[in-house]
């Protein structure tokens, strides 16, 4: 999708283009981690292009309100698109995100047509003046020759990491998109100590990318942030664990209880083993039971399949391929919070979850 988008803006700049002018100054501006450069007029739009550097090591999630505007002699005029920094939307709120002191990416902003003499304000909140919002005042512009203007498709090859969450059946999902490959999460519970990180992994890029299981780690801290041990099971240990559930649910509800029912014959005296006679007799009875026993068990889960996901194994995902699976975890009751670090292609995500 960002290829399509990148393609129709670089072309449309290269046919569309009436003007470009660069931006000699501000003359107010709440955050300086932004920085306008350009601003260039099309027959249908005008173009904004600006640059964001991180100035510190703390993680910073990045984006614009969709109400954002331009403001020119009391007349206002709406954003229309953004590439690089995310129109914010409530119902899919998503965010450029980056890590650490001197991140720097670069963004284009799409308002309507408005007349580029004069200075004008670009304004993402008036009400709200943190160094996190695109408000500038006293915007002043110097018309250049096209030689000049910034090369759109160049300005916009390296993306940043996009973070996002939305919500599906009372689900929160996260995902990132960084370079055309999407990792999607969402966590859930089996049973009362199990935490399951479930995982989409889809793959839009050109190349192929390595899933690696051992690239996966945890960190958990009880209610006072003291560390606490989260251990990650092995896939074949815990596919095991939940065949062996399988099984016990499997000869519940098939009833075939192998020492009740031998049990309940010598009781009644159905049987005697005061003899070899009866010795034999017995051990044929619990052959012939046990048989029927897991005769019946099979059966049930032949017919009651498990559908659910097994636990996610390493992975060679090539352009244009998804793997979907998840990783199991084992979380003891004091942990409050787990933080999940995966290193994919080459990128460190890292999210995190309030447990209880």
């Amino acid at each position: 999708m960002k290829k399509l988008v990148l393609s129709f803006l670089c072309l449309m700049v290269s046919v569309l283009a009436n003007a470009q002018y660069k931006v000699v100054s501000v003359d107010q501006q709440d955050s300086e981690c932004y920085k306008l450069l350009q601003v260039l007029e099309t027959e249908n739009s005008v173009l904004v292009y600006g640059t964001f550097t991180s100035f510190s090591d703390e993680i910073q999630q990045r984006c614009i309100d969709r109400t954002a505007k331009v403001e020119k002699n009391h007349s206002g005029y709406k954003i229309i698109n953004a590439v690089n920094l995310p129109l914010y939307d409530e119902a899919e709120q998503r965010y450029a995100e980056v890590k650490k002191t001197g991140d720097k990416y670069n963004f284009v902003l799409e308002f309507e047509k408005f007349d580029l003499n004069g200075t004008f304000d670009l304004i993402e909140n008036d009400a709200k003046h943190t160094e996190s919002m695109l408000n500038f005042y006293g915007i002043h512009l110097e018309k250049i020759n096209p030689s000049e203007a910034i090369d759109t498709e160049k300005f916009l090859d390296e993306a940043p990491v996009i973070y996002g969450r939305y919500t599906q059946d009372g689900k929160t999902h996260l995902y990132f998109i960084r370079d055309d490959v999407m990792i999607m999460f969402h966590p859930s519970w089996n049973g009362s100590k199990d935490f399951l990180l479930n995982l989409e992994i889809n793959n839009n890029s050109d190349h192929g990318v390595m899933f690696e299981l051992g690239n996966v780690r945890t960190s958990g801290s009880d209610k006072n942030g003291n560390h606490v041990v989260v251990t990650r099971y092995t896939p074949d240990s815990y596919d095991q664990y939940v065949e062996d559930e399988r099984y016990y649910a499997a000869r519940q509800q098939t009833g075939g209880d192998l020492s009740s029912t031998v049990e309940s014959l010598l009781f009644r005296e159905r049987i005697h083993t005061d003899n070899e006679w009866g010795k034999l007799g017995l051990k044929a009875l619990e052959g012939m039971t046990r048989q029927a026993q897991d005769n019946r068990i099979h059966k049930y889960l032949q017919e009651h399949p498990n559908t659910s996901p097994r636990a996610l194994r390493s992975n060679s995902i090539k352009a244009g391929e998804s793997v979907r699976g998840f990783i199991p975890f084992e979380v003891k009751k004091k942990v409050k919070q787990c933080k999940f670090f995966i290193t994919l292609d080459g990128y460190d995500y890292e999210i995190s979850y309030v447990l209880h």
